[in-house]
């Protein structure tokens, strides 16, 4: 079965931080609401996202909003670690329980914090993967160092701007 990971830029590094009625939100949105709904037709039936604010919970949300047109989804949630959520708002946090419940597989990637979490995380989402979709514009950090993990792991890599444009080396 073809897996699809995400990797993405959580709020604060998006040009629109929070605000999902921009315009540059929505163009990000549909282009991986299309570029999903390829997949789905395609086959794939498993994604596997991080669990975090931003570009993780924007695909959450559009796999599981295919669930009536194809109900054999497997949106799996990579958590890092147990309480992740913590100290994220309370509306956030109600989105990310709302989406726990509504995942058909949430896999634990450590229980308890340590500095490499999210690194760890992002090594299950790529190793667990076939292919990957990125939301990615050249800011150095985690997504950054989540796609060169996976070109090296061979993995294909779709890169679209936060604006939802497809980045040429994606074509």
């Amino acid at each position: 079965m073809d897996v699809c990971g995400f990797t993405g830029y959580r709020p604060t590094k998006l040009p629109y931080k929070r605000n999902e009625t921009h315009p540059d939100c929505i163009a990000l949105k549909a282009a991986l609401r299309a570029e999903i709904a390829q997949l789905l037709h395609n086959g794939t039936r498993h994604f596997i996202c991080g669990g975090a604010r931003g570009v993780d919970t924007f695909a959450e949300e559009i796999v599981l909003s295919f669930l009536p047109l194809y109900p054999d989804i497997c949106l799996e949630i990579a958590v890092p670690h147990i309480g992740q959520e913590a100290k994220w708002r309370k509306e956030d946090r109600l989105r990310y329980h709302s989406l726990l419940e509504r995942a058909q597989r949430i896999t634990y990637v450590q229980i308890q914090y340590t500095s490499n979490a999210m690194e760890k995380r992002n090594r299950y989402i790529v190793d667990h993967a076939d292919r990957m979709i990125a939301v990615y514009d050249g800011k150095p950090g985690g997504t950054k160092n989540t796609i060169t993990y996976a070109k090296k792991q061979g993995k294909p890599v779709l890169i679209l701007s936060p604006t939802g444009v497809r980045a040429p080396e994606a074509e």
